[in-house]
Order: C-alpha cells, then structure tokens, then sequence
C-alpha cells in the first residue's frame, strides 16, 4: 500500500471527526455558572421550576487532540480516529470551566451522523466507492466486499454476538422467558467490557508489515481471496458522474424519509430530541448523496430535520412557551435565556400523546378487573395480613399506598420474602431506586 494511496483513504476519517467536533462545539458548546443543584420543591413535593438557577454560557471553543487509529483492540483493520476533549472550556467571561456534559451527551447521536455521513460522502466521492444501509439498520457499509471478509475481520462483533447469546440462555433457563431489551443492553455492556482487551504499548505494538503479512495469510488460509484485492472490489463501484444524487429525490420520497424517521424516534422512546431525529433522518437517507462537503451535509441534515419537526408530520414540541418575554440582556447568542439550555425542546407525536390519554383515562375508570388482595400477596410471595403491614398508609379512592417517610434500618419486602432485599426504603419504587 503506498503512502499516496494512505492518504487517499484516510483524510475522509480526519474529515468526518473534524465535522463531528465541528457540530459538537456549535450544539453543545456550552458550560454552566452558578447554582445547578436540587431544584426547590413545594410540600406537595412538586418542582417550583423547571430547571435550577444557574446560567448556561457559550463555551465553543475546545482543546482536541486526534489520534488516526488503524486496527481495533484486537488486531483486525479497522481505521478510525480517536478525539481527547479537554474538559476545561475558555468562556465569553474569561473563566475556564468544565464543558456541560449532558448538552454534550444530548448532541452526540446527531454528531455521529454528521460525522459519518461526511465521511462517506468524501469516500464515494474520492474512491467511486458504493454506500448502502446495513441490514441490521446500524450505519452503513461499502458495498464491495462480501461478506464473508467482513465475518473474518470482525471478530470483536463475534465475541460480543457469543458471549451475549450465552447470557441470554442462561437467563431463559433461570427465569423462563426470554430477556428484554433491556437487559439485552445490559449483557452487551457486560460482555464488551469483560472481553476488552488492553490496548498494546507503544513498544510492545506489531510492525505494520507483520500485521499486514497476518491479514494476508488469514485471507489465503480462508481461500476468499487475497487482501491486495479488496481495493478492486470497493473502488469505481459507483460512478459519482452518472449516480443521483439528494436533489433526484422527490417529493413523496422526501416525505416518506421523513415520517420513517419519526416514526422510528417514537417507537424507541416515548420523548426525544431533535438530535434523535437528525441521525434517524441521516440513516433513512440513500447512501450516496451526491459528493456533498462537510458543511452542505450538516446544512441538508439540519434542513430536513427542521422539516421533519414543523407542522404535518405529527410531531408536537413539548416545551412550554415563555410567561414572560426574557430581556435581551439576558439572552444567549442563540437566543435562548441564558437560564436555559441549548437543546431543551422535547418531541413527541400526536399518536402517542393520545394513545396515554387514553391509557389515564382507563386507569381511572371504576368497576374493571382487579385482583384481590390475596391474589396480589400471593404474586408477592406473602399474605394479605404481610402486604397490609408494610409502612405507608392508603390512599383516597383504594389507589394504592403514599409511602411513608424513609427507614434505611428496614426494607420494603422485609415481611414478603425469606430475609431482606440489598436495598431499603419505604415503599417498592423507593427501594429499587435505591438498588
């Protein structure tokens, strides 16, 4: 591989993080000064605001340093960069703070896109190289190469997919359904982080040439060819001249990508973020959108995503509205009061604001099936007399108990299972929060 040919396919990877960082330091390019604590409740345990008093302060200039990456933590080719943020940020006011974490983690989904569809678009462009959705709905892939080499030259995923599928049926065998997909993410977390390796030392790293010489032999040995073919296989697979781009798409299939992305924000939360709706917007887009640079990506995908959440496409902005007007003097440079933060409009859609409506209303009507109180014990694994002597005390209308003030010296299930739970509290939800 020549240096020409390096440069040639790993400036798109520089290109795309630095597009990443580049919409990072706009969306979430802020700090925090003042109060942030606990907001003030009233007896009724109710917030008297929205959010605490502290302000939020531009902060987008950032101190990074990349990293170009080319093999994963267990050997196999995989270029990618790695970008160090210092999480102290010079502000308009002269002070250096620490970056506000949850605007960055907010942002983060719809920096991914940009990033990597910047990147794809530069790697079409530049190698002729063909994009398409994965199957599995997570990124795309080069179309070129089969399968069969990616399955070899993924053996991080292959670890992850086994160690999961084992957990998995241990946890039928032991409860006896199937886990959810929660706890599925649970397993995927464990299993990434036990099966971790430890990254090489510099002096202990393998030269280029033998690592190189190992891809080369595990190809032959596999008989799907030899790895100097790959480049064949990927390059002058689309012809940027000839291949439609963004602006052949019409109008029914512009709304079609649109109400595809909603519809996909909905169905993983009941609540979500304009940054959740840009990197679904970006997934549901074809794989080549014409060689765009870096700033008519993030324009197109800002653009799109804007539509997607003005009116006609069923989505509702959860945010209420302003009592009063905020001055200008207290108004951030994107103008928004500064006691607020950058990204705090909420989405749903009418859909799923009527369907909880509709779930309110049935939980207070009067009159339908309900267990008894012997029949609620038993699920518990005790008696109605045990379930009767938890602390607390009714509330009006048969609705359950109001817990009554915390005992860390008991636990709530003391009196319905065989010895305490590792948790106390006073009531149920109280005490698996405390888990």
């Amino acid at each position: 591989m020549t240096r020409a040919w390096q440069r040639r396919s790993s400036q798109p990877f520089a290109r795309g993080a630095a597009a990443a960082l580049e919409y990072l330091q706009d969306e979430a390019g802020y700090s925090r000064a003042g109060y942030h604590g606990a907001v003030p409740r009233d007896e009724h345990d109710r917030p008297l605001a929205g959010h605490p008093t502290g302000r939020y302060v531009d902060a987008h200039e950032w101190v990074v340093a990349s990293f170009l990456q080319h093999t994963s933590r267990d050997g196999d080719p995989q270029l990618h960069v790695h970008n160090a943020i210092l999480n102290r940020v010079p502000c308009e006011d002269g002070e250096w703070r620490t970056i506000d974490s949850r605007g960055l983690h907010k942002a983060r989904a719809a920096a991914s896109a940009v990033g990597g569809r910047v990147m794809d678009e530069q790697i079409a462009r530049r190698l002729g190289a063909a994009y398409a959705q994965r199957p599995d709905g997570h990124g795309r892939e080069l179309t070129g190469v089969p399968q069969r080499v990616k399955d070899m030259f993924s053996s991080r995923r292959a670890t992850i997919t086994a160690g999961v599928a084992r957990l998995a049926a241990q946890y039928v065998q032991r409860h006896g359904r199937p886990p959810s997909a929660r706890a599925l993410f649970s397993m995927a977390q464990y299993v990434t982080l036990d099966s971790r390796r430890a990254k090489p030392r510099h002096e202990h790293a393998v030269p280029r040439a033998v690592t190189l010489a190992g891809w080369e032999a595990e190809m032959r040995a596999a008989e799907i060819g030899a790895l100097a073919d790959i480049p064949a296989w990927v390059v002058a697979s689309l012809d940027p001249g000839t291949a439609p781009g963004i602006e052949a798409l019409g109008e029914a299939e512009q709304r079609r990508i649109t109400l595809a992305a909603v519809a996909e924000v909905q169905a993983a939360r009941a609540v979500w973020g304009r940054s959740q709706l840009l990197a679904a917007i970006d997934a549901q887009l074809p794989g080549w959108l014409g060689g765009l640079d870096a700033a008519s990506v993030r324009a197109l995908l800002d653009e799109v995503t804007d539509q997607a959440l003005a009116d006609g496409h069923g989505v509702v902005c959860l945010e209420a509205p302003e009592l009063a007007e905020t001055p200008q003097a207290l108004r951030r440079a994107d103008g928004r009061s500064i006691y607020s933060p950058h990204d705090r409009a909420r989405y749903s859609t009418r859909p799923q604001l009527e369907a909880e409506e509709q779930l309110l209303a049935a939980a207070a009507e009067r009159g339908g099936p309900a267990a008894s109180a012997d029949d609620a014990a038993a699920a518990l694994g005790g008696t109605a007399s045990r379930l009767a002597a938890l602390p607390g005390r009714a509330k009006p209308g048969g609705l359950g108990r109001e817990p009554a003030p915390p005992a860390p010296a008991c636990t709530w299930a003391d009196g319905l299972r065989d010895g305490p739970l590792p948790c106390t509290g006073s009531s149920p939800a109280d005490a698996r929060s405390r888990c």
